[in-house]
């Protein structure tokens, strides 16, 4: 596999990667996947040379034990036993001692399909819903008899995922009986668990090895975990070491992402512009396979109205199934992606009200002792820190916004080619304000129950048994710190544990920054615990600590009703845009960020992850929109995009609201690594229209969509 290594890795030699082990004895193994979208297996047949050529064909009915892997009440296939559901699902594993070996036993084996029709990508059929769930606060009808003028919009936000840059997969070791997994994960317990369940093996004798998973790695909790699985099996039943290597185009075409969503929102308005109803139905794409599903709905009934003031809402979500590849959490999950449409609208709302969109938010803000969605009462203001005004004065946001909407309004309306012969380029400032959860809702992290263990030796020393992702030296160091402060320890008797699984109880995924937020509150507990013991017990001492249940009416999971987090990060966000009248590409020239963040370990490292953040996040609402065409990804179009509009990177502010008079979370810490994916995106849209006139309701936007909208326009002048 390939060395791709990030600059500071190179630098540090703290990471360690898929491909740095020596598995010179290894076979390799490959997935047979389907070729069609949607269909039953009629038959797989097999050459009589395959068994004198001394590989392994594994199917579904040779794993002694459980075929699903199970992702809290949800499964998935390990691999498909007679339905197709989806272009690319596994079939089976084909093990052979080379590559080479590989491709002439392939070519040995035939599947043979019934193919039906497949499922409509977009919400067309009723019977695709599997899971829907309506909330409502107020009275929506008695407000719409209310409502003198309303407003009408719809989004289409396409999948995201990241662009693969690097092979990835799976090391199965034989180890004296030990069978021992090496594998990028963020969950390497759930894997342990899997496999004990699915291979004939005794559960002490499964060791879990992970290496580093990179940056941005959310789609490991699934990817990750089932290319572990398939290495697993295949290594129990053939007896031999296996290298599972999954390609970059496979990891394009058959990996997990977030799912495509369509979102409209109908508000009513009073004389005064002022929203008094808003109706909102959201459509979720979850691919052939549900996983998280009430995940999703407790982050959608959170972030899809919005934090402002409406006298009654209706929320309809509707859960459906297509033929796509299952769908899984990614860069905060649907919390982040559902607040883009209610900003967006909210820009919307100002520029109808005439206002300035930083004051009409500060003038419709819920407050403290009011009801946010979905039926909890705020204990404070929800700009509380003054975010909007520390972004105003940073980014000088409402001089650039009035200087560009007197631009606006001096062109002549719906020709964007007024000023072609000055070559005038079109500048727009837009802005959002959003929030992101810091691990699961409470529901989930319920289930998944994370817990720590610590041990306090004879000469006073402790070890902290507490798993973290390879390569994470700001959670280790966060460990040290709580700790030191909490039992009054110098930092070099502090030994951690962090990834031997045999050892480190289960703590959960590393993903949707649990592991500084969730985990860090599992530990301080465990700390506390600890420091009523060690003068009342002899040493050694040790204890475990787990999460502590949601209290009592903090969230209804069966109405979808209260707060169901436990911690949230705010910001504020806004971006400047310039586009070409004649190329149409849009420039983001600047971006600032103002995040309410209490404390901040390392200010320059959190910047420089927020920094990475909106880069990454400009590619996806600027870049190739990953469509497929009749269930399958068109690499066709992925190979040769352009990314013009992402050429030079834009000034990039970020800044962060420190605490004020001890008010400050549980942990100390907050997690808002997923920040911009919740604010970027809303603030360009919005830029593109002050600088264009038109309106954007779909995600990625680029150069091509906007000459769409906007040329027709253009050439009737």
């Amino acid at each position: 596999m390939r060395s791709k290594r990030s600059v500071r890795d190179i630098l540090s030699g703290n990471s360690i990667f898929l491909h740095e082990y020596d598995m010179d004895d290894a076979w390799h193994c490959r997935i047979l996947r389907s070729t069609v979208v949607r269909g039953r297996i009629r038959s797989v047949l097999v050459d009589p040379e395959f068994i004198s050529a001394g590989a392994y064909l594994i199917q579904r009915r040779d794993i002694p034990g459980t075929a699903d892997i199970s992702f809290f009440d949800e499964s998935l296939p390990i691999l498909a036993e007679e339905d197709i559901h989806y272009f690319g699902q596994p079939i089976a594993l084909l093990v052979a001692p080379g590559v080479d070996q590989l491709n002439a036993v392939e070519k040995m084996i035939q599947i043979r399909y019934d193919e039906f029709p497949g499922l409509p990508e977009r919400l067309t059929d009723p019977q695709q819903i599997y899971r829907e769930v309506e909330k409502r606060q107020g009275d929506p009808g008695l407000m719409w008899e209310k409502s003198v003028e309303s407003v009408e919009s719809s989004y289409v936000i396409s999948p995201q995922f990241d662009v693969p840059h690097q092979s990835d997969g799976a090391i199965a070791h034989w180890n004296d009986g030990e069978l021992r997994i090496i594998t990028p994960t963020i969950w390497p317990h759930l894997i342990a668990d899997a496999l004990k369940a699915a291979i004939d093996i005794d559960p002490a004798k499964i060791d879990i090895r992970p290496t580093n998973p990179g940056i941005f790695h959310d789609h490991l909790l699934v990817d990750g975990s089932l290319n572990a699985m398939y290495a697993g099996i295949a290594a129990d039943v053939s007896g031999r070491n296996i290298i599972l290597d999954i390609s970059e185009e496979e990891r394009l075409l058959f990996g997990t992402r977030q799912p495509p969503v369509e979102v409209k929102l109908h508000m009513g308005l009073d004389a005064g512009k002022q929203v008094l109803v808003n109706d909102a139905v959201v459509n979720v794409n979850t691919g052939a396979f549900g996983l998280f599903t009430t995940e999703m709905l407790n982050q959608i009934v959170s972030a899809a109205v919005g934090p402002y003031n409406c006298e009654s809402w209706r929320l309809r979500i509707h859960l459906y199934r297509s033929n796509l590849p299952p769908m899984s959490i990614f860069h905060g999950f649907p919390a982040t992606l559902l607040q883009i449409p209610s900003e967006i609208q909210a820009n919307r709302l100002a520029e109808l009200s005439q206002d300035n969109p930083l004051y009409w938010r500060r003038g419709n803000f819920l407050s403290a002792g009011q009801t946010a969605p979905p039926g909890y009462i705020l204990k404070s203001d929800m700009d509380q820190g003054n975010i909007l005004g520390m972004l105003d004065s940073i980014s000088d946001y409402s001089r650039r916004f009035a200087a560009c909407e007197l631009l606006r309004k001096r062109r002549d309306p719906g020709n964007i080619y007024s000023h072609l012969g000055s070559r005038m380029r079109l500048k727009g400032m837009g802005m959002a304000f959003g929030f992101q959860p810091s691990g699961f809702s409470r529901t989930s992290e319920k289930a998944i129950r994370p817990r720590v263990r610590l041990r306090m030796e004879t000469d006073g020393s402790v070890h902290a048994f507490i798993y973290t992702a390879p390569g994470a030296s700001a959670a280790k160091l966060y460990i040290r710190r709580i700790i030191r402060d909490e039992l009054s320890l110098e930092e070099d008797r502090i030994i951690l544990h962090t990834d031997d699984v045999c050892q480190v109880p289960d703590s959960g995924p590393v993903c949707l920054s649990r592991s500084i937020t969730i985990v860090m509150d599992v530990l301080r507990q465990a700390c506390r615990k600890l420091q009523k013991q060690r003068f009342n017990q002899a040493l050694p001492i040790e204890v475990t600590a787990a999460l502590r249940s949601p209290r009592k009416g903090d969230w209804d999971q069966e109405n979808f009703s209260g707060d169901p987090y436990l911690y949230r990060s705010y910001g504020a966000l806004a971006l400047e845009v310039d586009v070409d009248p004649v190329t149409f590409i849009p420039e983001v020239s600047g971006v600032w960020l103002v995040v309410d963040a209490p404390v901040v370990l390392n200010v320059n490292q959190a910047r420089a992850a927020l920094e990475g953040g909106i880069i990454q996040c400009l590619d996806w609402v600027r870049g190739w929109k990953g469509s497929f065409e009749r269930g399958v990804l068109n690499t066709a179009a992925a190979a040769n995009r352009r990314y013009p509009e992402s050429i030079r990177v834009p000034q990039i502010t970020v800044e962060f609201k420190r605490a004020e008079d001890g008010n400050i979370s549980r942990t100390g810490q907050s997690g808002f690594r997923d920040l911009p994916f919740a604010l970027v995106p809303a603030a360009y849209l919005s830029a593109l229209s002050q600088a264009t006139g038109g309106y954007f309701d779909r995600i990625p936007t680029d150069s091509q969509t906007v000459y769409r909208y906007l040329a027709p326009v253009s050439y009737t002048h």
